[in-house]
């Protein structure tokens, strides 16, 4: 959630799309830009990086982290898999 908040603030500015209008409260006023680019500076003092090898895989619970990749070059194939409980499910499996 505060990945894309911080996103739609700081990096997509184009004709199109204004940072300072880009993320706005319940109210309709804008977010406080500061506090934004403070969690900005929070994420990218903390973040992770792992250096890839071929073949190499990496899970990520989308509930207890946030992700998000650098710039590179080359190609990359994305594997995805969704899970968690279907409405009415009793216990965790694959969907």
């Amino acid at each position: 959630f505060f990945n894309s908040m911080v996103a739609a603030y700081t990096g997509w500015t184009d004709s199109r799309n204004d940072p300072t209008k880009a993320v706005i409260l319940g109210n309709g006023e804008p977010v406080d830009g500061d506090a934004l680019l403070d969690i900005e500076k929070y994420q990218i003092e903390n973040r992770v990086a792992f250096k890839w090898q071929a073949g190499d895989i990496i899970v990520i619970d989308n509930f207890v982290a946030m992700h998000s990749r650098n710039p590179f070059e080359g190609s990359r194939k994305i594997l995805a898999f969704l899970g968690g409980k279907r409405v009415g499910q009793k216990e965790n499996r694959p969907v």
